[in-house]
């Protein structure tokens, strides 16, 4: 299918989605035959293959090699080897922020991939996923570098995925991304709990949409977030007022207050009493202790 060469390119050049720096999205790539690579752990948790042309061998570390060639797709994730048996071209797309499609998706996948038993293996490029990827192509053969196309076309994406592939079929190739990021979730969201002031606060760090964090929280935590944070904060204030010289603004700033005032609110609400009359009843116990 030949597509009609875009105009006015250069027009958009100027334009701040242009300028900002990409930390995914769609990338065409060209491979020459004999081209090996092992993917390592990375930043990013997964590649999405999509073969234009050519054939390349695909293995992981526990399934025998079998060969992907045009019109077929797959995931690529840490311990994934890809050998080119020919040239190949193709469009891979990874993204640390799936937005609302993908992030409602990969939640609705997150209770069928546990039921299904995971087979690497390529999946089939349909009708209506191929006439996305001709026009994609197209764009990224023509520098079309928009920051914002790649969000609308990874929404595209996500919806061409949902409509056109069984819940089944799309567990069976998101599940090593699934499973992986119930893990990760926990970590991200333990990583920012204490410092975040609110739950909106606390989803803007972990990277998610609303959507797929709250019901992501819920299936893993099966608590309200707020609540949640609050626990993880008076749990890290008690431990950490354990040690007398503990230092109170270095502990406020850990936690999330700016201001001595609603720091001391908080512990009168939650320890009953002020980090100092904390410090002091502990400095009597230890005293007490000691004699």
């Amino acid at each position: 299918m030949d597509v009609a060469k875009l105009f006015y390119t250069w027009a958009c050049v100027p334009c701040i989605n242009y300028t900002r720096k990409l930390t995914g999205g769609f990338k065409l790539i060209l491979l020459e035959q004999g081209c090996s690579h092992v993917f390592k752990e990375d930043k990013t948790d997964y590649f999405l293959f999509f073969i234009l042309e050519g054939e390349m061998k695909v293995r992981d570390e526990n399934t025998e090699p079998w060969i992907a060639g045009k019109d077929e797709m797959f995931l690529v994730y840490e311990g994934v080897r890809i050998e080119c048996v020919t040239p190949v071209k193709l469009i891979f797309f990874t993204t640390d922020h799936p937005g609302n499609k993908g992030g409602e998706l990969l939640f609705r996948l997150s209770s069928i991939c546990e039921k299904v038993e995971y087979r690497f293996h390529p999946t089939e490029v349909r009708k209506e996923l191929l006439l996305f990827l001709i026009l994609l192509k197209s764009y990224l053969e023509d520098g079309v570098a928009c920051g914002h196309l790649q969000e609308i076309k990874q929404e595209e994406l996500f919806y061409l995925l949902y409509n056109c592939y069984t819940m089944v079929e799309l567990a069976e190739l998101f599940r090593p991304v699934v499973v992986n990021k119930n893990r990760d979730f926990k970590k991200l969201v333990l990583s920012h709990c204490l410092h975040a002031r609110s739950v909106d606060e606390l989803i803007e760090f972990c990277g998610h949409n609303p959507y797929y964090f709250k019901k992501t929280f819920a299936k893993i935590y099966g608590t309200p977030v707020y609540q949640w944070m609050q626990i993880q904060k008076v749990e890290h204030i008690k431990n950490q007022l354990m040690d007398v010289n503990v230092n109170l603004k270095e502990l406020m700033a850990a936690v999330g207050f700016s201001s001595p005032s609603h720091f001391n609110k908080f512990c009168q609400k939650w320890l009953g009493m002020s980090p100092t009359q904390y410090i002091e009843r502990m400095k009597k116990d230890c005293t007490y202790l000691l004699d």
